[in-house]
């Protein structure tokens, strides 16, 4: 009856558990058990979730913001990539892509003595410390 007369409407509102139930629980609702399961499951302890956390929130409000930040900024980067992708794929100069192919062989050989250095380096440690295992074991 206030409903009619009132300004706004007011439904009361039903609050239910926001925390999610365990899979577990879940699934019971829609399994129908016999007897015998009844009873092992009777017979057996439950085992609880041993994670649960007690707090609903992890994340402060700023770390939340920090968060958004840096998600913004790689969504910025990404499309500025993309767009910097889209205008060179529009070029049609051979000169162009031969510079361009050039460039992107150099940056892979380097990339690979980078890399050969270090399995260089990664090797001669292993070595010597196989040879000094040896002199102390003698």
């Amino acid at each position: 009856m206030k409903n009619r007369v009132a300004d706004s409407l007011q439904f009361p509102l039903n609050h239910s558990s926001l925390k999610l139930e365990s899979s577990n629980e879940f699934v019971k609702k829609f399994r129908i058990q016999s007897d015998l399961e009844k009873e092992l499951a009777a017979l057996e302890p439950q085992k609880e979730n041993i994670e649960e956390k007690d707090d609903e929130f992890s994340l402060t409000l700023k770390e939340i913001a920090i968060k958004r930040k840096e998600a913004a900024k790689i969504r910025a980067q990404q499309s500025y990539k993309e767009a910097k992708a889209r205008r060179q794929n529009k070029i049609k100069s051979k000169k162009f892509h031969r510079v361009q192919k050039k460039e992107k062989i150099k940056q892979q050989l380097k990339e690979f003595s980078h890399a050969f250095f270090v399995i260089l380096n990664i090797s001669k440690q292993i070595i010597y410390i196989i040879s000094y295992t040896r002199l102390q074991n003698t």
